[in-house]
């Protein structure tokens, strides 16, 4: 393994975990509750988008870590495909499957979904360079 393979793994690891925190901590989505019909108080659908990305996280942090200990490049190679899903899957949590709330003023809105963007984005490209690089390290050793 090369250092390129050992720095792209560390920083998927903390790729996978900013996605974590980001949404928890860092900027985290709006604390309200939204009182239906019946009465009863329920958390705005950011706050489950900020649940879900912890799941997401998770999985990315783990394919980063992954990535360290396996030894054949195929492994890597289904670590970096695996990272860049995860990467997929937080954009869609934060864009469509669940969202975020329609305010625009509102702090999920202004912060979280951008930054889960951000990140999201980074981690697609670079998982997909790590899968890329040791599908031409296979390639090169067959």
């Amino acid at each position: 393994m090369k250092k390129l393979d050992i720095v792209l793994s560390v920083v998927i690891m903390i790729l996978g975990l900013l996605i974590i925190l980001v949404p928890q901590f860092i900027l985290p989505v709006c604390e309200g509750t939204l009182v239906t019909d019946a009465g009863k108080e329920v958390p705005m659908k950011c706050h489950w988008t900020a649940q879900a990305e912890i799941l997401t996280g998770l999985m990315i942090l783990a394919a980063g870590v992954l990535s360290l200990v396996v030894k054949k490049d195929g492994g890597r190679m289904a670590s970096g495909i695996f990272a860049a899903l995860g990467g997929l899957c937080a954009l869609l949590l934060v864009t469509s499957v669940i969202g975020v709330c329609m305010n625009r003023a509102m702090s999920c809105v202004m912060g979280t979904k951008p930054a889960i963007i951000i990140l999201s984005a980074f981690t697609m490209l670079l998982g997909a360079i790590m899968a890329l690089r040791a599908g031409r390290n296979t390639k090169q050793n067959d």
